[in-house]
């Protein structure tokens, strides 16, 4: 409960996009007792995601508004096609070069650089251990010291990469399971955020579920 709930939208954002966000918050929390609902939970967050992106999108005049299903024309067998709408991929694509996304809107950045420098850090013991053909290897514990390259990692790009596959992973239907479903709702929450509220986004006090 603690963690889910720190991960809410700001009042800036439409409220149905945070009702339909707080639907995936709920069913996080409730994963506590089903554990399948990690994966139903993320699905939910990032259709979020994918709605927020294109209303934000529309209000920018960046992408036309879907027509409703009364003002659209009947089809015939001769009429083309319509058009599908941008899913997320083309939608996140699209904010990046807006400029309505950033690195710099991330507010768990330096945690995450930390989190690849210790990786890194591991990694390279292993390495070790296994050049010299070692089974055990002492080392101080002390967190490792980022590097340039991990410091200037481009999450956007890999999130923008990331997300739409998983997305369409859940559509399509997916056995997936697994636990790392948190950092998926820090990325949303704060790419919402992003949309509504800057690059600088604040960080709201917790709400109730």
């Amino acid at each position: 409960y603690e963690s889910i709930a720190q991960l809410c939208l700001a009042d800036e954002v439409p409220e149905h996009i945070r009702v339909h966000y707080d639907t995936a918050r709920n069913l996080y929390l409730y994963a506590w007792h089903v554990y399948r609902f990690h994966v139903v939970a993320e699905h939910q967050a990032l259709a979020t995601l994918e709605m927020a992106l294109r209303q934000a999108l529309q209000q920018r005049g960046l992408i036309a508004e879907r027509e409703s299903a009364k003002k659209r024309p009947k089809r015939s067998s001769s009429n083309r096609k319509q058009p599908r709408p941008p899913g997320l991929a083309i939608l996140m694509s699209m904010a990046v070069k807006a400029g309505l996304i950033a690195n710099s809107g991330f507010t768990r950045r330096e945690i995450w650089v930390q989190q690849l420098a210790d990786r890194r850090k591991l990694a390279e013991e292993f390495e070790y251990m296994d050049r010299n053909r070692l089974d055990r290897l002492i080392v101080p514990d002390i967190p490792a010291v980022p590097t340039e390259d991990e410091i200037a990692f481009d999450w956007l790009e890999q999130f923008v990469s990331d997300l739409p596959k998983l997305r369409n992973e859940y559509a399509h239907g997916s056995r997936s399971l697994h636990a790392n479903v948190l950092m998926t709702f820090q990325i949303v929450c704060d790419l919402i955020n992003q949309l509504w509220i800057g690059t600088t986004a604040r960080v709201s006090e917790p709400s109730r579920l």
